[in-house]
C-alpha cells in the first residue's frame, strides 16, 4: 500500500504517460492503481484507473500513434507545449468518480461485472 505522502507512479512506458502522470498529480496525486492495461510500442494505449489521495477515482483511456499523421496530439500541439497541452486534454476527458463506492458501482454495471482490459474486449 502507498503512504499518503507518496504518489504512485502511473507511467508504463507508453507515449504521453508523463502527461497522464502530470494530470493525476495535478489532482493531488495517486494513492493506488486500481486497474491498468497498457500496450507500449510505437503505437499503443494506456487504460488506467487510479485512486487519488482525496478518495476520488480517475479512469482514463487513450491510444497513440508514432507520428503526427497517426497521433492526433502530436499533430495538434507544438513541441514546446505538448506535455502541458496533452495533460490538460486528459484532465478534461477523464472520468472522475466522487469516491471508491461510486467507482465500484460503475465496475459492477459493466457487462461482465468486472473491469476488463482493452484486449479482453474483442
Amino acid at each position: 500500500m502507498f503512504d499518503d505522502k507518496e504518489n504512485v507512479k502511473v507511467t508504463r512506458g507508453c507515449r504521453w504517460d508523463e502527461c497522464f502522470q502530470m494530470a493525476v498529480d495535478s489532482l493531488g496525486g495517486g494513492k493506488e492503481v486500481l486497474f491498468e492495461d497498457a500496450y507500449a510500442d510505437w503505437q499503443g494505449y494506456l487504460d488506467m484507473d487510479v485512486l487519488l489521495h482525496d478518495g476520488r477515482v480517475v479512469s482514463y483511456y487513450y491510444s497513440y500513434g508514432s507520428c503526427s499523421g497517426c497521433d492526433p496530439w502530436e499533430g495538434e500541439f507544438s513541441y514546446d507545449t505538448q506535455e502541458f497541452s496533452v495533460s490538460q486534454v486528459m484532465l478534461d476527458e477523464m472520468t472522475i468518480f466522487t469516491d471508491r463506492a461510486e467507482y465500484d458501482r460503475w465496475v459492477a454495471s459493466l457487462p461482465s461485472g468486472k473491469r476488463e482490459g482493452h484486449m479482453d474486449r474483442y
